[in-house]
């Protein structure tokens, strides 16, 4: 496997260059990081950045209340100028910043707890994940629930509505496979967390925590995994959808129907 580190470097340097800031490494998100890639997958990356004057920050939704005003927003675009790499950004000063009010930002603390450390020269970022790991944030499993909800009432509903026009040519993807695959890993995470204040692991973990939990969608997480994550099955899902082949068509439909129903068995155990 050819290394990423000479290519982070660059962009580390890259981002210093445009905003003056040395990123302390990276950390990897996505499948790579999950053991789920497949050949096409790109990398999902987060740069890590200490600054607190100014406190820079990406322009994503962040689902944790409480941001300051005094902040600079970072557009994604700012970031990303290459297909096969896909850059965030978690300021640990910012989530300091939260962290007087004992909230750790969503999604950087799911960045930084489920992710891979790849580049940490000076261990900062490792150190600072150490500090906080086991550590049940009152904020997270509300907020985790909040971001899921989004994913089931608003973001699956699109995906399948234009099931064909969204479909990612570059990574041979069904966007709705993948965000009904998201959804449970999600779930499994957030009953992980609030259990031991860490997150469920591995794609394995989360297939063990289906068997022992949701027995009855044992079948359906087994056909998601196997649509994002075997290779052969998953170009032929996409070509299916791509050309209206119906009975795929009606699977993706099914798994998202069981889906749903999954978040709604989950969320009344949480009211």
């Amino acid at each position: 496997m050819v290394s990423l580190l000479p290519v982070l470097h660059q962009e580390c340097a890259r981002f210093q260059a445009r905003f003056g800031v040395q990123p302390l490494g990276v950390v990897e998100i996505g499948s790579f990081a999950r053991g789920e890639a497949v050949p096409y997958s790109d990398h999902d990356l987060r740069l890590i950045i200490y600054c607190a004057d100014p406190m820079l920050v990406l322009d994503e939704h962040s689902w944790t209340d409480g941001a300051p005003d005094a902040t600079t927003a970072i557009d994604w675009r700012d970031l990303n100028h290459r297909q096969d790499l896909s850059f965030g950004l978690t300021n640990l000063a910012w989530v300091e910043h939260m962290l007087l009010a004992s909230r750790y930002p969503l999604v950087d603390h799911t960045c930084l707890y489920q992710g891979r450390i790849l580049l940490d020269d000076s261990a900062e970022i490792a150190t600072f994940r150490a500090r906080y790991h086991g550590v049940r944030f009152a904020n997270i499993v509300p907020d985790y629930l909040r971001q899921v909800d989004w994913r089931v009432t608003s973001e699956l509903p699109g995906e399948l509505a234009a099931l064909q026009e969204r479909l990612d040519h570059h990574k041979h993807a069904v966007p709705a496979v993948h965000t009904c695959y998201r959804i449970v890993r999600d779930l499994a995470n957030i009953a992980g967390y609030q259990a031991s204040g860490v997150y469920a692991g591995d794609p394995d973990a989360i297939a063990h925590y289906t068997r022992e939990h949701w027995l009855w969608f044992e079948p359906t997480f087994d056909t998601l995994r196997a649509y994002k994550t075997d290779e052969r099955l998953r170009r032929m899902v996409f070509d299916d959808i791509a050309q209206g082949q119906p009975e795929r068509i009606r699977s993706v439909q099914l798994c998202a129907q069981a889906t749903t129903n999954l978040w709604k068995q989950c969320q009344a155990q949480y009211r």
